[in-house]
């Protein structure tokens, strides 16, 4: 499948996912947040799309749209074909749902998108951080980010 059949077959399949091309990048699309579970789902199990493999997934942080954007990198290894598809969050409360119920191997990525980037992901199994340590505040990957021992410097 290319990115424009992938783009028919869910807005067929999933009407509510509200998919639309990615003008920059002819590998992905953007889904609504909420349907990132629903969608997820579909692209595992469909026999068309079979992107039974989780690459990673990552965030973008855009402070001057007040806005996260989650994205996700798939494949699959019986189709040769790779998917990357992005939902954009509201940057001061953004919540997705866990895809980790679909792919193992999510867990761990989305919670480095948490301790990073802060973003909670709805009925994750172990959702704590994993890079900083337990009292860090903030998420270091985050554009407006400022570390506390770097705020005042001796001169």
């Amino acid at each position: 499948m290319n990115r424009d059949e992938f783009v028919q077959a869910i807005a067929k399949a999933l009407p509510k996912a509200q998919v639309t091309p990615d003008p920059h990048n002819p590998e992905a699309i953007t889904i609504e947040p909420s349907a990132i579970h629903e969608t997820a789902q579909w692209l595992r199990d469909d026999p068309a799309a079979q992107l039974t493999y989780f690459e990673f997934i990552t965030a973008q942080d855009y402070p001057q749209r007040e806005e996260i954007v989650l994205v996700y990198s798939l494949y699959s290894y019986t189709l040769g074909h790779r998917l990357i598809f992005k939902a954009t969050l509201p940057r001061q409360a953004p919540h997705a749902a866990t895809v980790s119920d679909i792919w193992e191997g999510a867990n761990w990525s989305e919670r480095e998108v948490y301790d990073l980037y802060g973003v909670i992901f709805d009925h994750h199994p172990d959702l704590r951080r994993i890079m900083m340590f337990e009292g860090w505040e903030g998420y270091p990957l985050r554009k407006d980010y400022a570390h506390p021992n770097l705020l005042h410097r001796p001169e």
